[in-house]
């Protein structure tokens, strides 16, 4: 997967500034879509329309390397600077 290139929607809650995140094995991966409508029904279906905004970015630019992307959960390698 070619993570500078994937473009995604995550929700990232205003108030504690923290990304909306999934659970596995004790690792959270960020919840993301990969349009951002489809980030926009899922933040409606929660009811958190009022305290979080949508994020769209490629998938190197989160502080994240595990994703539950259009669930499915993935995982990129770490980016050397």
């Amino acid at each position: 997967m070619n993570a500078s290139a994937l473009h995604a929607y995550g929700l990232f809650h205003i108030e504690n500034g923290r990304f909306l995140c999934a659970q596995r094995n004790g690792e959270d991966y960020l919840i993301c879509f990969s349009t951002e409508e489809a980030a926009k029904e899922f933040r409606e279906a929660l009811g958190v329309q009022e305290h979080c905004d949508i994020i769209g970015q490629t998938l190197d630019m989160y502080p994240f390397q595990a994703f539950y992307l259009d669930e499915e959960f993935v995982e990129i390698e770490c980016r050397v600077v």
